[in-house]
């Protein structure tokens, strides 16, 4: 039962982590913009 349970739990964080590695990603490119900007 274990078992299951972390099997279900890896299904779940791995496509979890590929968004959040893809939402940060965009997150830092957007700040790196508003950086560039500020630059005189």
């Amino acid at each position: 039962m274990k078992r299951l349970f972390i099997n279900v739990a890896l299904l779940v964080l791995i496509p979890l982590t590929g968004i959040a590695v893809r939402i940060s990603g965009a997150m830092v490119r957007l700040s790196n913009c508003m950086w560039q900007e500020v630059k005189p």
